[in-house]
C-alpha cells in the first residue's frame, strides 16, 4: 500500500502551473548566475593574470554557500512561506552578476560568489524550488521535481550557446551585466506563479521508533543513518557533476577546440541532462528512487571515465553523451528517495538540507579541478578523481539498497 493509497490525491493543475513557472525562474537564475562562470573562467583568469585556481575557488564558494542558503530558505519556506525566499534569490543573483561585472580584484570575485552568488543565490535558489514543488505532489512528484531540476541543464544548453557568442562578441563585464539585468527583470512573472501557498500535506502518521510509517518502504535502518548515507551518497555524486560541468569547456578548449565549439559541447552535456532528469523523475516514480539513481549514477561514471581517456572530438561527444544521461537524473532521484522512506512532514528542511549537503561534492569538485589543472597541466587526473567518487556513490546506494531489500524480507511476515 502505498500513501496515495491512503488520502486523496493533493495535486491539482495549479501544481503543475507552479512546477512550470519554477522551471524557468530556475533557467533563468542558473543560466546567469552559475553557467556563465563556466564559460568566463579562462577570460577571468587571462585578464588579471591569476591561475585558474582563483576562478574555481569562486565556483566552490557559490556552490558550498549556496547549500547553507538553500537549507535557510528551505527552511524559512516550512514556517512562513515561499515570499521573501523568491525576493532574496532574484534581487541577489541579479544585484551579484551586475557587480562581477566591476571587479578589479580576486577577493570581489570570492566575496561576491561566497554571498549575492551564493548564500541566496542561483544555487540556493535551486533547492527552495525543488522543496517548493515537491509540496503540490504526491503520485507525480518525481515528474516534477525532475521538470524543475531540468531548469539547469536546459540553462546550460542556452547559456552556453548564448554567453559564447556574447562573450566573443562583449567580452566578459558586458556580458556579466547584461546577464544580470536579464535575471532581474525575468525572474519576476515566475516569481508571482512560483509564490502561490501549496495545498496542506495528508500526512501519514509516522512510528515511535525513529523508522518509516508502514505506508512507507522498509529498511532495517533507522531513519537518521539512512539519512546520513544519502548524504554521504550525494556527496560523492556531485564531485564528479561539479568536474565534468564546471570545467568541460576549459577542458576542451585545452585540447584545442575553439571556444564556440567547447560551448557547443558543454549545451550538449546540458541538454542530454534535461532530457534525462524528466525521464529519471518518471523513471524513478515507476521503478524507485534507489534503482534509477544507480542507473543514472552509473552513466555518469562511465562518462568520467570517457572523458579522462578520450581527446578526439567525437569521442568528446560520445562521453557528453553519456554523461549527459547520468548527471542528469541523478540529483532527481534523491527526492523521491526521500519522499519513499521517510514521513511527509516538513519535507522542506529534509529535502533542503539533502541537497544543499549536496553543495559540499559541488564545491569540493568544482574548486578541486582547478589546482590539478595547475599542478599537472591537464584535467584527466581531475576526471579519474570524479570517476572514482562516483564509484564511492554507487558502493552506498548498494548499501542503502540491500537494506530495503532486507527490510522488505523482515516486514513480509507480518503482512502475510
Amino acid at each position: 500500500m502505498t500513501r496515495t493509497d491512503v488520502a486523496e490525491s493533493i495535486e491539482t493543475p495549479m501544481g503543475w502551473a507552479v512546477a512550470t513557472a519554477a522551471l524557468l525562474l530556475s533557467t533563468i537564475a542558473m543560466a546567469g548566475g552559475m553557467m556563465l562562470l563556466f564559460l568566463a573562467m579562462k577570460a577571468i583568469a587571462a585578464e588579471f593574470g591569476w591561475p585558474r585556481q582563483y576562478p574555481a575557488l569562486a565556483l566552490g564558494l557559490a556552490m558550498l554557500s549556496g547549500g547553507v542558503g538553500g537549507v535557510v530558505l528551505s527552511r524559512y519556506t516550512d514556517r512562513h512561506g515561499v515570499d521573501v525566499p523568491l525576493i532574496a534569490v532574484t534581487l541577489s543573483t541579479g544585484i551579484g552578476l551586475l557587480a562581477m561585472a566591476w571587479i578589479d580584484a580576486a577577493w570581489q570575485m570570492f566575496l561576491l560568489h561566497a554571498v549575492l552568488l551564493g548564500i541566496f543565490g542561483p544555487s540556493a535558489g535551486f533547492v527552495f524550488l525543488v522543496t517548493v514543488v515537491s509540496r503540490w505532489f504526491d503520485r507525480n512528484r518525481g515528474s516534477a521535481v525532475g521538470m524543475v531540476i531540468s531548469g539547469q541543464s536546459i540553462a546550460g544548453v542556452v547559456g552556453p550557446l548564448a554567453a559564447g557568442y556574447a562573450l566573443d562578441a562583449f567580452g566578459w563585464r558586458l556580458t556579466y551585466w547584461l546577464a544580470g539585468l536579464i535575471v532581474l527583470f525575468g525572474s519576476l512573472a515566475c516569481a508571482a506563479v512560483v509564490r502561490r501557498p501549496p495545498p496542506p500535506l495528508k500526512v501519514p502518521v509516522a512510528t515511535g521508533d525513529g523508522r518509516a510509517p508502514a505506508t512507507l518502504k522498509p529498511t532495517v535502518l533507522r531513519l537518521p543513518v539512512l539519512y546520513a548515507l544519502l548524504g554521504a551518497a550525494i556527496i560523492s555524486c556531485c564531485v564528479p557533476m561539479a568536474v565534468g560541468m564546471g570545467h568541460l569547456v576549459s577542458h576542451a578548449t585545452d585540447l584545442g577546440y575553439p571556444a564556440v565549439q567547447a560551448a557547443e559541447l558543454f549545451a550538449a552535456v546540458m541538454g542530454i541532462s534535461a532530457i534525462s532528469r524528466l525521464g529519471a523523475g518518471w523513471l524513478a516514480d515507476r521503478i524507485g528512487g534507489i534503482p534509477a539513481l544507480f542507473l543514472t549514477s552509473g552513466a555518469q561514471a562511465v562518462g568520467c571515465l570517457f572523458f579522462a581517456l578520450v581527446e578526439g572530438l567525437a569521442g568528446l561527444y560520445l562521453a557528453a553523451l553519456i554523461y549527459g544521461l547520468g548527471t542528469g537524473g541523478v540529483i532527481v532521484c534523491y527526492a523521491v528517495i526521500i519522499r519513499e522512506f521517510f514521513p511527509a512532514r516538513n519535507p522542506g528542511g529534509r529535502i533542503g538540507t539533502l541537497y544543499s549537503i549536496s553543495t559540499l561534492g559541488m564545491a569540493f569538485g568544482g574548486w578541486v579541478a582547478g589546482p590539478i589543472f595547475d599542478h599537472a597541466g591537464s584535467y584527466a587526473p581531475a576526471f579519474w578523481l570524479a570517476f572514482g567518487f562516483n564509484i564511492l556513490n554507487l558502493v552506498l546506494i548498494g548499501v542503502v539498497q540491500a537494506c530495503h531489500w532486507r527490510g522488505r524480507a523482515v516486514q513480509a511476515p507480518a503482512v502475510a
